[in-house]
């Protein structure tokens, strides 16, 4: 215990005083190995590469891949169009359209970044030129983005599956259900303001008119079912699909669209490859923390105090809860998962609960932590997206925070929720 305390003491102070995350991640790990007396700093490379040398992540950087081709065809303007001309008729439509095109637009990306930069970009500034306050418009991006790592594909539940060593496919199949929660919550807040402020809202389209609409988007459209029902479907694994996810944006955008020429391709590449780097190198770091902390024995230790001090499964599980709140506050999710997801999932499962239902537990708890300060990656890309201060962002995020919980509860207090299509699916 006295490395985990010296490890959260000295990263707690790192990141106070402004050190990135991943050198914080890193100096922490160092100074684990400096007091433990008989441990090699020969770890420090060791350990960061076995991290990161992993098939299953390899998905991670062809998904970031997929979402930067859809930011530069015409794929994202259409999946948003087709949902703007079909909610049109709804008051505060672009607001239900923003969610829902989240929800869709999760089935490419798997990433909360990649939905602020391309769905962000568009539907801010025409969320604010129809009438809708920039605060709520910002709000509403930033919340939703959220649904991305939590709907299958998700590159938060890859990593979980790798370091806890737990099916990716019943990862997926776990947070379908919590996500779509998560968006009808949402849509519910949105359906108050929008009655409170009289947002506008336009006409309902005709039949012809909507089959045009639905015609025009069925690239878009088509893309998460191609995906999700490869994976789904057991036909490909995650880190495949994430290839066809590359492979259909890129024929799409290149000889369908023409919105894609070959100059283009590799500025996006290296826009890849810094995002995807960003990811590994605090993976790499990360992994060291985390074979430090097996190596103390520290989940076990955890697991058997834990469980002769709190009996009720529920009450240990709320505990959990709080703390991933509150560590989704002060770290980057990746490393949280990486960390935290070898001590904390033998724990919940020596209290009878499935790994699968607290992955998804896991990433639904720190996808929050990505709209909160100081760390919330998303919360800082929309400010620059929707050019809005920090603190008038955070005010009118509060609403759609706490609407976010009560999805969490109720998959707490009801793990069959989560549970439903895993067990239905085999898996």
């Amino acid at each position: 215990m006295t490395l985990l305390a010296v490890f959260l003491f000295t990263l707690f102070i790192f990141i106070l005083i402004g050190i990135p995350i991943v050198f914080s991640v890193g100096l922490s790990g160092t100074i684990m190995i400096a007091i433990s007396g008989n441990l090699s700093y020969m770890l420090l490379p060791l350990r960061m590469f076995t991290g990161i040398d992993s098939f299953p992540l390899l998905a991670i950087p062809f998904f970031i891949l997929a979402g930067e081709l859809m930011g530069e065809t015409s794929l994202t303007d259409r999946l948003i169009k087709f949902f703007k001309e079909s909610l049109g008729f709804i008051r505060g439509s672009l607001a239900y359209t923003n969610v829902v095109a989240s929800i869709f637009f999760a089935g490419i990306s798997g990433s909360a970044v990649a939905d602020i930069s391309s769905i962000g970009k568009v539907l801010i500034p025409g969320m604010v030129k129809e009438g809708y306050d920039r605060d709520f418009s910002c709000a509403v991006t930033a919340a939703s983005s959220t649904i991305g790592p939590i709907i299958p594909p998700s590159i938060a539940m890859v990593l979980f599956g790798v370091a806890a060593d737990v099916s990716i496919l019943g990862l997926f199949l776990g947070g379908f259900i919590p996500g779509v929660l998560s968006g009808l919550s949402m849509m519910g807040l949105i359906y108050f303001y929008s009655k409170k402020k009289k947002y506008p809202k336009g006409k309902m389209l005709s039949p012809k008119d909507l089959f045009l609409s639905f015609i025009k988007g069925l690239p878009a459209l088509a893309m998460p079912f191609i995906i999700l029902g490869g994976i789904l479907g057991g036909i490909v694994t995650p880190t495949e699909a994430s290839v066809i996810a590359c492979t259909y944006a890129l024929i799409v955008g290149v000889f369908i669209f023409r919105d894609i020429n070959i100059r283009q391709l590799p500025r996006i590449l290296i826009r890849s490859a810094i995002s995807t780097g960003t990811i590994v190198i605090i993976l790499g770091t990360a992994s060291l923390i985390a074979n430090l902390i097996a190596a103390a024995q520290i989940p076990q230790f955890l697991s058997n105090y834990l469980t002769s001090t709190i009996k009720n499964p529920l009450a240990a599980l709320l505990l959990v809860n709080l703390f991933l709140l509150a560590i989704g506050c002060v770290m980057e999710a990746g490393a949280a998962i990486i960390i935290l997801a070898p001590i904390l999932t033998p724990l919940m499962v020596s209290y009878g609960y499935d790994p699968i239902f607290f992955g998804v537990i896991m990433v639904v708890n720190l996808m929050m932590g990505l709209i909160t300060p100081p760390i919330g990656v998303v919360l800082y890309a929309t400010c620059k997206v929707g050019e809005i201060s920090l603190e008038g962002l955070i005010k009118s995020l509060l609403p759609f925070i706490i609407v976010m919980v009560i999805p969490l509860l109720i998959c707490l207090v009801f793990p069959q929720i989560i549970m439903l299509l895993p067990n239905l699916l085999g898996r």
